[in-house]
């Protein structure tokens, strides 16, 4: 059976806009307009210490935090987010280098977002392992 014009030309424009689109995404030339739960545990770590205390953010912020403050670099949480310190002046406190201090960094955040935005994270995962075509 033929394939009408219309609808060849149609496949034609949908599959060169998935690769010109895979290909910034790739490229990261593609600015997402949603945040993923690590940058959104990130902006909510950063407003932490301007919410009023009977915020319910607030409140589930402090559960996340009371969970991993028992991790060696726990520290590091409030002098990046509420110090506003930089990577570097925190590696110098902690007398290691500063690819260890953005290693615990990202792990801390993770292990906070994990707790903040669960269902996001399940969902993030299970688009990372989705065979897409």
């Amino acid at each position: 059976m033929k394939m009408k014009y219309d609808e060849l030309i149609d496949r034609i424009a949908d599959k060169t806009s998935n690769k010109v689109i895979k290909k910034l995404k790739r490229e990261n030339r593609i600015r997402y307009s949603k945040m993923n739960s690590f940058t959104r545990t990130e902006t909510v770590l950063k407003l932490y210490p301007k919410l009023p205390n009977d915020n319910d953010l607030k409140k589930r912020i402090e559960v996340a935090l009371n969970e991993i403050q028992d991790d060696e670099y726990y520290g590091i949480i409030g002098s990046i987010y509420n110090d506003k310190m930089t990577i570097k002046s925190v590696s110098d406190i902690y007398n290691v280098k500063t690819t260890s201090i953005s290693y615990h960094k990202m792990r801390l955040v993770r292990k906070l977002a994990m707790s903040l935005f669960p269902e996001e994270v399940a969902k993030e995962l299970l688009e990372d392992f989705t065979i897409k075509d």
